[in-house]
């Protein structure tokens, strides 16, 4: 590995399962989890999931939510999706604290490019 390396990769929580799996020498029964092993040795490599998903929902549990919230981003666009409000996105490159959303108002063709890819990636789960 690289001793104090910095890794610009997207990750997730579920991605250590099949992290530790890997160096336990199994096979991760996770779907949704990527081993992070190959940032030990190359942590500039590009990142090894395309997007990232989250969402919020109460009550938790079985039974339709009360009330909901979607989070999706990829290298540098953050979409957010709450229920009753307009969505959200931010360029997490100019904009690291997601202070100025984009929408509404003309986006850039990059900008444009990835909501429209974030949306279409998106589970359909509400």
């Amino acid at each position: 590995g690289v001793p104090a390396a910095e890794c610009a990769g997207l990750v997730s929580v579920t991605d250590v399962f099949a992290t530790v799996c890997e160096l336990a020498g199994r096979p991760s029964p996770a779907e949704d989890s990527v081993s992070l092993v190959p940032y030990f040795d190359d942590p500039g490599q590009p990142s090894l999931r395309p997007w990232l998903y989250a969402e919020h929902f109460r009550p938790n549990g079985f039974g339709p939510p009360n009330s909901w919230a979607q989070a999706m981003r990829d290298g540098r666009y953050k979409w957010i999706r709450r229920e009753g409000e307009p969505d959200e996105l931010y360029d997490l490159q100019l904009d690291p604290f997601e202070q100025q959303n984009l929408l509404p108002g003309p986006l850039a063709p990059e900008a444009r490019q990835a909501y429209g890819q974030l949306l279409a990636s998106r589970p359909k789960v509400y």
